[in-house]
């Protein structure tokens, strides 16, 4: 029931759901899902579901640096509360 244009490029695992249109020239990247219709000549990739492929590889990078990012903002608190009972005491 899916509809799959010209020249387009189905990597490997990819997933589509039934009653979909995928346009002509689209590209799909390795397990890439989709259960919407795709526009002629886009590029997607970023698991289920997939999404436009500039945006999954920085949501690649940032994944990365999660870790470092959460333990940023940890500090980020702690130093913030600590500020609010400074303010608090000295407001008193």
């Amino acid at each position: 029931s899916t509809h799959v244009g010209r020249r387009v490029i189905l990597a490997g695992q990819v997933g589509v759901g039934g009653h979909v249109s995928i346009g002509d020239d689209a590209v799909l990247m390795a397990q890439a899902g989709v259960f919407y219709d795709v526009e002629a000549g886009k590029i997607l990739s970023g698991g289920i579901p997939a999404f436009d492929h500039r945006n999954s590889l920085r949501t690649m990078s940032i994944i990365r640096k999660l870790p470092e990012l959460a333990r940023t903002v940890r500090s980020l608190q702690s130093r913030m509360a600590d500020l609010e009972k400074t303010a608090d005491k000295e407001s008193v």
